[in-house]
Formats: structure tokens, sequence, C-alpha cells
């Protein structure tokens, strides 16, 4: 369930993939209350993408909780740029191809 389906789900699938072993892959995550299966998918796209081995969606990168990310300006802003570059990439990978390799940076200001 939750955030330990997906560790359990990524360190399972870690050493096949890195030695090329098969082409698919299956998350099985416990959904939430009334939630669908549509999270199973997602997790298992990000596992690729995060590894290098296939591209869905610009890949967004924020600055981990420290003094200047606890604001609440800060993490909706890392919240709305995932969410943009997320729901955009579908029709922007055919109108600008390779967009879905694209790595966008939120960072916070000292």
């Amino acid at each position: 369930m939750g955030s330990k389906g997906i560790v359990a789900s990524t360190a399972g699938h870690l050493g096949a993939a890195e030695e090329g072993i098969g082409d698919t892959i299956r998350v099985s995550l416990t959904p939430e209350p009334g939630g669908d299966r549509t999270q199973e998918v997602i997790v298992a796209q990000e596992i690729l993408q995060t590894m290098g081995l296939r591209s869905f969606t610009p890949m967004v990168i924020a600055c981990p909780g420290c003094g200047r990310t606890t604001s609440t300006y800060f993490q909706q802003l890392a919240q709305d740029i995932q969410s943009l570059c997320g729901s955009a990439c579908p029709s922007g990978a055919n109108a600008m191809p390779g967009v879905e390799q694209m790595t966008v940076a939120v960072a916070a200001a000292s």
C-alpha cells in the first residue's frame, strides 16, 4: 500500500531492469478506498523514467525539504509545475518531439 508498495515495486524491478531482462513491468498496488488502479501505471512509468530506460513526460526535479522550501508557496509551485508538465506532454510531444526527455528544475532562491 502507498509508498511502501511503490518502494517494494521499485526494488523488485531494479535488478532485472538494469540487466536488460524483460521489456514489460507490472506494478501492483492496493488502491485507496474508492480509488482506481491508474496509480499502478503511473508508478510503472515513473520507475522506467527515473532509471533512464524510457521517457513519458518531462522530469520535474524539486528541492528536498529544507528551511527555504517549507513555504506553501514553493510547495504549490512545484506541484503546479509537475501537473502542467504531466498534462501538457501528450499534446506537446506530438508538436515538439523530445519534450518528454526534458528535465525541469524547481529550486528555492536563497
